[in-house]
């Protein structure tokens, strides 16, 4: 039997948080589902970068992005659903998504709050919010709009929703995953290199973790010192300005380079990704490196220990020792063993574009049934 088609708006404020609409858009159409994705911020600038200075001047000329979604949400000729992908911003443009919830309920249409993180800058923001004028307002506003009842709560990961649910003081929070998007032609069966490398990809912070990675690396190179360590992403310093790196002589031992797409090429040459978070909703490193048959080590706590579930190696709570003995047990492998088969198998069957789409219908199936007497038990709790 043919689906039942459904259009509607998501709305993104950063291209890595759109990703996995845009990679499932084609497993969605199978599935009946359409959408129009909306800018919802400016976006990064890049201030070295002529071309990224120049669209971002393009996005600041162009009508408040924010906006779009109020335009599309009136005029769509057919629309069943709002997604607003949102963390910080519900604290941000509290008024403005509360316009386009009650636009959806004048339309008839489904509005979904999906937050892709709400566990390390939320709680924060919302302090400060209320530090200025009209902030108390704001954030009332905001805590509203996320307990009412006809708005449908929605994370990418059981710790995001836990994050949701711990912050807004609110059950029932969807659970829908997230996907990468690996491209099949990146997914080949390569060895790793030796000696063996272990990546970290993200921009280079406390958040990210770069103290405890460099723990990591050290007490591996205290171990075998033919080891090699690299952190791909945002504001890397030079290995030989890092003073822990520096004090050691270790400069050799280390690349830090930065990358403007999934540095696939790495994540296959190295023998595994030493995720640091601190707090992630959803690692998209973490995925794509299990596409690569590549072991993940992780702390638990963080989206990235759902992710790798069984399939790779989870530690307690930034146990950079444990995590370092477990490295260096692995790379103490050949090879052709240093090579995961059980992660890819995990990345196939819960991250790809098709389980993402998968997991969204059922979230707008969910959605339609559970309006009506059912949608009364959600709320704030009395305890609040």
């Amino acid at each position: 039997m043919r689906p039942s088609r459904k259009h509607g708006l998501v709305t993104a404020g950063a291209a890595k948080n759109a990703v996995a609409f845009v990679a499932a858009e084609d497993e969605l159409r199978q599935l009946g589902i359409s959408f129009r994705l909306i800018w919802n911020a400016y976006g990064s600038v890049d201030s070295r970068n002529p071309l990224s200075v120049l669209r971002y001047l393009v996005r600041r000329i162009m009508p408040h992005p924010n906006r779009g979604v109020l335009f599309w949400a009136l005029f769509s000729r057919h629309l069943d659903f709002i997604v607003i992908m949102c963390a910080s911003s519900v604290y941000q443009t509290p008024r403005r998504y509360a316009l386009a919830r009650a636009i959806a309920r004048l339309r008839g249409a489904q509005f979904i709050l999906l937050f892709v993180n709400c566990g390390y800058n939320t709680g924060s923001l919302s302090e400060a919010v209320l530090g200025k004028r009209g902030g108390a307002h704001k954030v009332a506003r905001a805590r509203a709009l996320v307990a009412a009842r006809d708005v449908t709560l929605a994370s990418i990961s059981p710790a995001a929703c836990r994050d949701v649910q711990d912050h807004f003081n609110v059950q029932d929070v969807k659970m829908v995953g997230f996907a990468p998007g690996v491209a099949p032609s990146e997914m080949t069966n390569e060895l790793p290199e030796d000696p063996p490398m272990f990546l970290n990809i993200g921009n280079y912070s406390h958040r990210k973790g770069r103290d405890l990675f460099l723990d990591v690396a050290l007490r591996c190179l205290e171990r075998n010192p033919e080891l090699r360590f690299c952190w791909v992403g945002k504001h890397v310093p030079r290995p030989e300005d890092v003073p822990e790196i520096a004090a050691r002589g270790m400069a050799g031992n280390f690349m830090f380079t930065k990358t403007g797409s999934p540095p696939f090429d790495l994540i296959r040459r190295s023998s595994g990704l030493i995720f640091t978070s601190r707090s992630e909703a959803f690692g998209l490193a973490v995925s794509e490196t299990m596409a690569m048959q590549r072991r993940v080590f992780c702390f638990d706590g963080t989206g990235g220990s759902y992710q790798v579930g069984d399939a790779c190696a989870v530690f307690a709570r930034f146990d950079t020792e444990a995590m370092a003995e477990a490295v260096c047990a692995h790379a103490a492998r050949p090879a052709r063993d240093r090579v995961d088969m059980a992660a890819r198998e995990r990345y196939r069957q819960d991250f790809t574009p098709r389980a993402f789409a998968g997991r969204f219908s059922s979230l707008l199936d969910g959605v339609q049934q559970d309006r009506g007497p059912e949608r009364a038990r959600r709320g704030f709790r009395k305890d609040t």
